[in-house]
């Protein structure tokens, strides 16, 4: 391993042909407190690796150059690995800062391979769009093709078709010749990302068609030039989906909640709910936000923890909202926003909150599912420690769980484990799939159809657009819902026309915090709950 030391106060850049990053050779970077050190990545123009990063659990600030132009930005520990494209011109460079003595180590793996010509699709397309245009290719007519992307250009995309069962097919299209290689969708729902768009026979455009209900929204980004994926792990295919795709060039709806990151298309259909609670607003008061690193003696880790509380007069006993994958909920769902909203409008009453981060990806997945050492800290460690900061209830029904994913889990694990610290359960789109290696599915549903009825309040959702089945997240949020349910618990469920997707969680997280806050535990969410749960059930 390579291993550079920085100076104590300066600024170090690595020119110099040893220091290069290359495939298989770590380097290990020396960071003085507030000093930016850099090094060269061995990326050749259009060539793509994956960048594997390790800040020993300190918080480090990386930033990814072309020359003078900012391509991306991260914060370790918990966002641990990056795919790179090479650009033409100027190498690759990498900065990373910290404000405490960091040791960084770096590994970037080999180059995937090159791109392979697309072969044109074999069968017709499901858009009665690109139907009719194929047919008009095949006949002859040259000006076929330049008159669909005048209209896509002046209209904007992606073609949206009303389906006979109510349902619309949407078709994303790309112009990419045969000779650029894949292109996918990066979509927020299973199932889409392992399959690139086809190439119509006779043109540039590429497609994929989907079909999704009435009302659905979604954000979504667009991967051209990329080699063959489907003999890639997983993981890798993410990243690089994750990393690499950028806006639809043709969809002018645009959300960047982190400007650090690229910019998200959305998708949003006829009879799509409106939300605006997320946008700050000049006649709001502004909660205090602090931002700042804890360490846990019973967990032996660090994490980064936002506290918020609310403007006004200081209350004696808040209700207190407890919210993972911190760094998720500041960015993509700005929370103190929403809280500064809805409490000025009167929907929520004034509450304290407390984000809590992840001290690095693998953790996250170790911490958050079904861990009862997680548990302990936060209700007999994190909770004391906050009751001496914030003016907090002392009371378990006013103190929220929540989370989306694994973090949606872990609320209702938690709340299981200490009932008489943690009243109610906030859950978006729940990993209730999830059980120990070993395992059948939905452990945590069958905990709770097997424990006796607890003093809890639930509010759970799931999206139209996830997996119905026993391992997927629809199917296991409707298994608990129906147990909490049939064992009498007050639950609040929705299901909402979209997928996995923090652009749909900023907004179900109003409908959560708005349900487990009212007098009326929201009976009049359930029934339009319900029926929606039947609806989607029948088909």
């Amino acid at each position: 391993m390579l291993r550079i030391w920085t100076g104590p106060c300066a600024a170090l850049a690595l020119l110099g042909a040893p220091s290069l990053l290359a495939a298989d050779r770590p380097l290990q970077l020396m960071l003085p407190p507030g000093a930016t050190v850099s090094t060269p990545l061995a990326v050749a123009p259009q060539q793509i690796r994956v960048l594997e990063l390790d800040s020993q659990g300190e918080q480090v600030s990386i930033s990814l150059f072309d020359g003078d132009h900012l391509l991306r930005q991260l914060t370790l520990p918990e966002n641990n690995r990056l795919a790179l494209r090479g650009q033409p011109g100027q190498p690759l460079q990498l900065r990373a800062r910290s404000e405490a003595p960091a040791q960084l180590n770096l590994k970037i793996g080999a180059a995937l391979p090159s791109p392979s010509p697309a072969q044109p699709a074999a069968e017709q397309p499901a858009s009665p769009r690109l139907r009719a245009l194929q047919t008009a290719l095949e006949s002859g007519d040259t000006d076929a093709l330049n008159t669909f992307w005048q209209h896509m250009t002046a209209h904007g995309g992606p073609l949206v078709e009303p389906m006979a069962d109510g349902r619309q097919r949407v078709t994303f299209v790309v112009r990419s010749p045969a000779a650029a290689g894949e292109v996918r969708l990066f979509w927020p729902a299973p199932g889409i990302n392992s399959r690139q768009l086809a190439l119509l026979p006779g043109s540039d455009l590429r497609y994929l068609s989907i079909e999704v209900p009435a009302g659905t929204r979604a954000s979504y980004r667009l991967a051209s030039g990329l080699p063959p994926m489907n003999d890639q792990p997983r993981a890798v295919l993410r990243q690089v989906l994750q990393d690499l795709a950028a806006a639809d060039p043709l969809n002018p709806a645009r959300w960047q909640p982190d400007p650090a990151a690229p910019a998200q298309s959305v998708l949003s259909l006829p009879g799509a709910r409106p939300y605006d609670w997320h946008q700050p607003r000049s006649d709001v008061p502004k909660g205090t936000v602090q931002r700042l690193r804890y360490h846990s003696k019973r967990l032996g880790n660090q994490r980064q923890l936002t506290l918020y509380t609310p403007a006004g007069k200081q209350h004696d006993a808040l209700p207190l909202l407890t919210l993972f994958d911190e760094q998720a909920y500041t960015l993509e769902v700005p929370t103190p926003t929403l809280l500064d909203n809805l409490i000025a409008a009167g929907r929520i009453p004034p509450m304290a909150a407390v984000l809590v981060g992840n001290p690095d990806r693998a953790s996250r997945a170790t911490e958050l599912p079904g861990n009862p050492d997680f548990a302990d800290f936060l209700a007999m460690e994190l909770l004391p420690w906050l009751q001496t900061r914030l003016p907090i209830s002392c009371a378990a029904e006013d103190r929220i769980l929540a989370g989306s994913s694994f973090g949606g889990l872990a609320a209702a694990y938690v709340a299981m484990r200490h009932p008489q610290r943690f009243g109610k359960v906030l859950s978006q789109s729940g990993s209730f799939w999830w059980s120990p290696e070993g395992e059948p599915p939905q452990w945590l549903v069958r905990q709770y159809a097997e424990h006796q009825r607890l003093p809890l309040r639930f509010y759970l959702d799931a999206g139209l657009l996830e997996e119905p089945g026993a391992e997927g997240i629809l199917g296991s949020t409707r298994a608990l819902y129906e147990v909490l349910q049939g064992k009498g618990y007050p639950v609040d469920y929705q299901e909402f026309a979209g997928g996995h997707d923090y652009l749909l969680w900023r907004d179900t997280l109003v409908d959560g915090l708005t349900a487990l806050t009212s007098d009326s535990r929201g009976a009049s969410q359930s029934r339009y709950c319900c029926r929606r749960l039947s609806c989607s059930l029948a088909r």
